[in-house]
């Protein structure tokens, strides 16, 4: 905790001091509104755009439907709703969080999820249940940096927050696997208590990729009794 605090008061003293590059077009900035990156990069993020799966917004070539991963996998979430794609700017404030360990990236990250996901416009009854990392990674970084952008969606929405998923199982960081090795490798690795009973919720990770971390964050809170659940994520792979 102590070595992000320290970065994050780094990060403001050169900022205000020194001239700051923007992480995707390494232009010096002139305001820190998005904290890493310039608003022309900021603004130029990619949006998900129809035609796309209607379960998992994969980009469909016809008409939208479920793709073919959606038809064929057993799905505990309803749907999930990407931000934007996984390139660019929005893949560098992503890596700015979670690799770089700057916290106030969560803040600019919680912001775009609400204003391209519709957050806003969910059901009040809806909760925000964050998706955890693993404890050798927030021992690493000093913090969990999905709970941390929940904690700033939260305040814009107005929705709970509800930590309530465990991580029982360590597994490998999805990103260093195949394809083929992310689909089973968080098989069994979470738990969700007995407050999810009853709750509807929307799980929230940073980068959907395979499905498999949503869909088995879903699938142990529906055993633990949620009625409806829902995926939120910052970016989505293509």
């Amino acid at each position: 905790m102590k070595s992000s605090i320290l970065k994050e008061v780094k990060d403001g003293f050169f900022g205000i001091f020194f001239p700051q590059q923007c992480r995707t077009c390494l232009r010096y900035m002139k305001d820190f509104k998005y904290e890493y990156v310039c608003r022309n990069c900021f603004e130029s993020m990619r949006k998900l755009e129809a035609p796309m799966c209607t379960v998992c917004g994969k980009p469909l070539s016809s008409e939208a439907g479920e793709c073919r991963e959606c038809r064929e996998r057993k799905n505990y979430f309803e749907y999930c709703r990407p931000a934007g794609v996984y390139e660019g700017a929005l893949k560098d404030i992503i890596y700015a969080l979670k690799f770089d360990y700057r916290e106030r990236a969560a803040k600019v990250l919680a912001e775009y999820i609400c204003e391209k996901t519709a957050l806003n416009h969910l059901p009040n009854d809806y909760v925000i249940v964050p998706v955890p990392a693993n404890r050798s990674a927030v021992k690493k970084r000093g913090f969990c940096h999905i709970k941390a952008a929940a904690k700033h969606i939260s305040a814009r929405t107005g929705h709970r927050t509800m930590d309530i998923i465990t991580k029982v199982k360590e597994t490998e960081a999805q990103n260093k696997l195949e394809r083929k090795k992310r689909l089973t490798n968080l098989k069994g690795a979470f738990k969700a208590d007995e407050r999810a009973a009853g709750i509807k919720a929307a799980v929230l990770d940073d980068v959907f990729t395979t499905g498999s971390t949503i869909n088995e964050a879903a699938k142990a809170l529906k055993k633990a009794g949620a009625v409806s659940v829902i995926g939120v994520v910052a970016a989505r792979s293509i």
